[in-house]
This record gives C-alpha cells, structure tokens and sequence, in this order.
C-alpha cells in the first residue's frame, strides 16, 4: 500500500473533534460518501477502527471503483465530489495515481488521512443497520461470479446484529414506557383525590393568616380598654394562631410540590433516544443549575473530557438528571459555608470521562458529606437531608430511575462526613 499523498491541515484533521468539525464543513454529497467510505473500510483487511495516529503514512485503503458501486453512482461523479474531502485532509490520494499515463476509470485508488473511526462514529445510529446491509449485498452483487467475500459476509452479519441491537433497545424503551405509563395513571389518581381536600388546606391557610393579621391590628385598637393580664393572654394566643396558621400553609406548600412531584416523576412519558454530544449536555445543564441556584456563591469547575464524544441518550431526561445533581450540589457546598465560615469557599466540580465501553458523568461538592446512618436511604423516594420545607425528596430517586432504567447505567456515590460527596452516572456507550 503506497501512503497517500499529503495535503495542508492533515496533521491538524486527526482528532475527533477536528474531524467533526472539517466533515461538518464538506458539501453534503461529499460528506455522505466519506461516512459512506467509512462504513465500507470498518470491515476491511485492517479490520474495524483503524486510524491514523500521528506519524502514520496512511489509514485504511479503499479504491473508487468499489465505492461508486456501493454508491450507486458513476465514478467520475464519485471522484469529483471526493475532491473536497481531498482538500479537507480527510482522505488523501494513493500517490502514483496523478500523473503519469492515464488509468482506467475506476481504479483511482484512496485511503483515509484521518482516523476512520471518528468518521465512522459520525454516522447516525439509526442508519448503521441499513448502510452495513447494503454494503454486504452489494458487495455480493459485484461479485456474484464469485463465492461470497469474507468483506461481505462481515458486513451482512454486521447489519443484523446492529437491527437486533435497535430491536431490544426499542424492546426496553417501550417496557419502560408501559411501566411508567402505568405509575402515571396511578400517580394521577391519587393526585386527584389529593389535589381537592390540599387546596382547601392551603386556600384556608392563606385566608386565616389574613385572618390573624386584621385581628392583631383590631386588638391593638381596644388595648387600653383590657386588663394587663387579658391583654397579654390574648397576645401569646394570637402569636400562637399565626404560628400555627404560617406553619400550615408552608407544610401545605411543601405537599404541594410533592404531589407535583409525584406526577413528574410517573408521567409515563419516554423522550426519543438521539444521538448527543455529552460534553455540551452537561455544560449547558450546568450553567443553567448555577443561573438558578439563589445563592450563587459557590466556585464551579467544568472538566470535560473531550474523548466523550456522542453518546446515544434521552437529552432532556439526561440534562435533568445532571440539573438535579448539580443544584444539589451548589446548594450542599453554599450550607457548609455556615459551619465553616466566612474563610471557607464552596466548590462544586463537574467532569465528563471516557472510559472505553461507558462514559462517567462525576458531580462532586465540597460539603458536610451524607452520614453514614442515611446512605443507604439517599435513592429512596420523599428521603431528603434539607431542611423540612427545602426539599421533596424526589430529585435523585428520579435521577436514578431516568439513569438505570431509561439508559441501562448506574448512578452511585462516594462520600466522606464533613469533606466532600461525589455522585457518579455511568453511562454505557451503545453499538
């Protein structure tokens, strides 16, 4: 295999992100064949994946005849649209094929100058199954005097492991909607039956604090003509009454939310799994959690792992379980700045990393930790460690439901009492 001739930016085109960015710039019939290359070449004599790390002559090889077959198109239709992916750095040119006597048409011979598998990664999902099949069977046609190539073989069973896959993901995505489907109608019954006799509660609770107010400022008025002790026994009864009336309508406030919680939380209603870029995900949910959060006073670090890349997931279920986790943890860092001190800062930091098969999604706070008595309560649906009135109860028991049983992942933590508390989602990466 001769190198492929060297074009301007090469070098600077073999990351992922470089990749994305160049392949994202190329027409799109030039952008299609490339995937379309890509998919041809994972399955080739070098094997899937391969790349070109820097001091590399060259990736995998593919010739325009057989592109243009499994493109359906005229070669020089095909040659002509790879020039922008030649000039991009993309892929580059076998040399010996520029100049000199002219070659049959078709034989034109190419190989990727960058990493295959960053283009290939860029392929939808969605679309793998069908591409890899009409690979196969068009690799079959080509040569159908012939006994079936390995390549074509590879990319057939390629294809139907890749439906089988989108067939048990669309399996479990609608066991989960069943699921939810049927807390929701539930949720939504004892809703009902709640909702009613709560707003009385709350509505009366507001109405009686009024009450209490307009009746404190009457009794002022006749003061002078009560006894000293009447007078006093009637102020520590009303400042009883309006204790007590401001503590209903707060804890009827707080069943509020929880009903609201409740039917947030058993909507029965599944989001469509899309291919994501997690990085940007997690750093736009992030600062959306610190716009929000009241204090705002905590120092927030985003280390994002640029090796993450896309990850197929339900991006508004996601970005709510990274908004739950990250308001969590401003406001666990800001409570400590009461115990420690002026002198001491809360930090919250947020990181992204891959690790091969799975990506981790860490959130770590610098607070007073969770004790050792609640931790195995902390997933438990109406459990919170805020005080009565600041919280549901719900947040990290929905994030957990959305993690393990929306996305196949975990969500766990690390702690340690009165230094730090790390929640970690695990995320596995999909074929």
């Amino acid at each position: 295999m001769v190198p492929p001739t060297e074009h301007p930016g090469v070098e600077g085109a073999r990351t992922p992100s470089a990749v994305r960015e160049r392949l994202a710039l190329l027409p799109e019939p030039s952008r299609l064949l490339v995937q379309l290359a890509a998919c041809l070449v994972t399955m080739g004599p070098r094997g899937s994946g391969s790349s070109v790390s820097p001091g590399d002559g060259h990736g995998p090889p593919f010739d325009l005849g057989t592109l243009a077959q499994i493109a359906e198109r005229s070669p020089a239709a095909v040659a002509a649209d790879l020039q922008a992916a030649l000039d991009a750095g993309i892929v580059g040119r076998e040399e010996g094929t520029e100049g000199g006597p002219p070659q049959t048409p078709g034989t034109e011979g190419f190989a990727f100058a960058a990493p295959v598998d960053a283009v290939y990664a860029l392929v939808p999902a969605e679309e793998l199954p069908a591409l890899h099949l009409r690979i196969g069977r068009r690799l079959l046609a080509i040569r159908e005097q012939r006994p079936p190539s390995q390549q074509a073989l590879d990319h057939l069973g390629r294809g139907a492991r890749l439906l089988e896959i989108a067939h048990d993901e669309a399996q479990r995505q609608l066991s989960l909607h069943k699921k939810l489907a049927a807390l929701g109608t539930l949720a939504a019954g004892v809703a009902h039956e709640i909702k009613n006799p709560l707003n009385f509660i709350n509505n009366f609770a507001e109405l009686s604090v009024t009450l209490a107010g307009d009746l404190a400022a009457d009794l002022a008025r006749v003061r002078d003509r009560l006894e000293p002790e009447s007078a006093a026994r009637l102020d520590e009864m009303l400042g009883d009454l309006v204790q007590n009336v401001s503590k209903i309508r707060a804890h009827g406030g707080r069943a509020d939310a929880i009903v609201r919680g409740m039917l947030e939380q058993a909507r029965g209603r599944v989001g469509q799994t899309l291919e994501t870029d997690l990085n940007e995900l997690v750093k736009a949910y992030t600062l959306a959690a610190q716009r929000r959060d009241d204090a705002g006073g905590a120092q927030l670090d985003l280390s994002l792992d640029g090796a993450v890349g896309r990850l197929r997931v339900i991006p508004e279920e996601m970005g709510r379980v990274v908004l739950n986790l990250v308001t969590n943890a401003l406001y666990a860092a800001e409570a400590q700045r009461a115990v420690r001190g002026e002198g001491f800062t809360p930090a919250v930091r947020v990181s992204t990393h891959d690790r091969g098969d799975r990506v981790e999604v860490r959130v770590r706070d610098n607070g007073a930790g969770i004790p050792a008595a609640m931790r195995g309560r902390v997933f438990t649906p109406f459990f919170t460690t805020k005080p009565p009135g600041e919280g549901t109860g719900l947040g990290l028991s929905l994030s957990r439901e959305i993690v393990v049983h929306g996305h196949g992942g975990d969500l766990a933590f690390e702690t340690e009492d009165g230094e730090f508390t790390e929640f970690v989602v695990t995320l596995p990466r999909l074929p």
